[in-house]
């Protein structure tokens, strides 16, 4: 991890994977909150499901047969309506779970996973971030960045230098001063 890191940088988030874990770890653990959260809301909705609608027989435009003796028009009757008891708690479950799941799941992970986050990793202790990013570690990686920078800005800086000097043999600086003087020259000449 050590030679990986060096490599990343300091910038990079997979430079500190302890840090990242914990993070990570904060975050499912979070995800476990909310979803148990929303998983109780929603059960709500079935143990509510055992109440008994009796809407149905009341406003339903099928009624049960009022002749007893025809017992296959009783049993059809009441596979009509329970299929449709069935199919009015099976929607009204759906709907009532997805508003649920949106509004205990969704809402709580838009609205307040940062400032969960955040507020968790804020109150870690010195001592605690000095675990989750090496600081020992670090240090000495940075140390060492720092030092090979140094040697490096050190040997351009030589280099410029050498350049300028080799400069100034093959090339004559061009003044104002030298312009007028070599002018002033070529003017006298040509007068004299």
């Amino acid at each position: 991890a050590g030679a990986a890191g060096a490599a990343l940088g300091p910038d990079s988030p997979e430079s500190y994977p302890y840090f990242t874990h914990h993070v990570r770890d904060l975050y499912y653990k979070y995800i476990d909150q909310v979803a148990s959260t929303c998983k109780a809301k929603c059960l709500d909705e079935f143990y509510s499901s055992r109440t008994v609608y009796w809407m149905l027989s009341e406003y339903s435009d099928k009624r049960m047969p009022l002749d007893r003796s025809d017992q296959d028009d009783a049993r059809q009757a009441v596979v009509d309506m329970a299929t449709e008891l069935f199919v009015e708690l099976r929607q009204r479950i759906l709907s009532n779970v997805l508003l649920k799941c949106y509004n205990f799941f969704l809402v709580p992970l838009q609205t307040s996973l940062w400032t969960e986050l955040q507020g968790k990793v804020t109150t870690l202790s010195d001592k605690s971030l000095e675990q989750l990013f090496h600081l020992n570690e670090t240090s000495s990686r940075l140390e060492m960045t720092e030092r090979r920078a140094q040697e490096r800005l050190q040997k351009l800086t030589a280099q410029d230098q050498l350049f300028v000097d080799a400069a100034a043999q093959y090339a004559h600086p061009v003044t104002w001063a030298r312009l007028k003087k070599e002018y002033a020259a070529a003017t006298a000449a040509a007068d004299g």
